[in-house]
């Protein structure tokens, strides 16, 4: 029996295709698994530890002896128990495992964000040169938190844009963890401010007609999001800190 050539085609592909996924993830594993070399992570495994241990998390400097008591706006908290937690289920080997498994979740946002509009090859290019950008915060930190949940708050927000997925009501739930695991949670509330304001300029402002013409949200979709922001926003004042806690981040910078 002759096989069907564009049958034949297809499964090449498909393999291949596959293979590429595997040998990008691979890499990813490499690069999420070298050395820990950050000093923060011993402030971070011992604060985990007395969060742990107490249940409650530190207001007040506890390690400086010349900021002994002052207030400390601790917006790493979530992290850092998570942190020892791991740190005491399989030692150093315990916190590479944790971050190889967030930076896998989320490369796969990506990979599924991305898969849908481009060539798998384009694809795993666009993602090894994303990957080398941000390689550099694999040292077990926060950081690589806020760059899941910048991941999974793109996802759900494109996918709600495209199809009113139900997803979208589940960022202020997203928001209460983020805010409480690093201080890049402010760029939550942005990132739909953003997409509410394209919104307006789309339909307010001259624009080329391809740009006018793009797809548009429903005005049921756009009160949805301007809900979900306000939500958001509440969301962010869930933490031991309340406002100060939430607006921690913009007072630093």
């Amino acid at each position: 029996m002759i096989p069907n050539p564009a049958r034949l085609k297809y499964s090449i592909d498909f393999i291949l295709n596959r293979l590429l996924v595997l040998l990008f993830f691979a890499i990813l594993s490499v690069y999420c698994s070298r050395e820990i070399a950050d000093l923060d992570i011993w402030l971070h495994l011992k604060t985990g530890e007395i969060i742990a241990k107490s249940g409650f998390v530190p207001l007040n400097d506890i390690f400086s002896f010349t900021m002994f008591g002052k207030p400390w706006i601790n917006h790493e908290w979530l992290f850092q128990l998570l942190a020892f937690l791991s740190f005491r289920a399989g030692g150093p080997d315990g916190l590479i495992f944790m971050q190889n498994i967030v930076m896998a979740a989320t490369f796969l946002l990506l990979l599924l964000f991305g898969i849908r509009r481009g060539h798998p090859v384009f694809v795993f290019v666009i993602l090894y040169l994303a990957m080398l950008a941000m390689a550099y915060r694999f040292t077990i930190r926060p950081d690589i938190f806020s760059l899941f949940f910048l991941a999974i708050y793109l996802f759900i927000l494109k996918e709600y844009k495209a199809q009113q997925h139900v997803l979208i009501w589940t960022l202020p739930l997203l928001q209460v963890i983020w805010v409480n695991m690093h201080g890049f949670s402010f760029l939550g509330p942005v990132l739909v401010l953003m997409i509410l304001t394209a919104e307006f300029i789309q339909r307010t402002v001259p624009l080329p007609r391809e740009w006018r013409d793009a797809q548009k949200m429903t005005a049921g979709q756009i009160q949805s999001l301007f809900i979900v922001l306000l939500l958001m926003l509440a969301a962010s004042l869930i933490n031991p800190h309340g406002l100060k806690g939430a607006t921690y981040p913009l007072a630093v910078l």
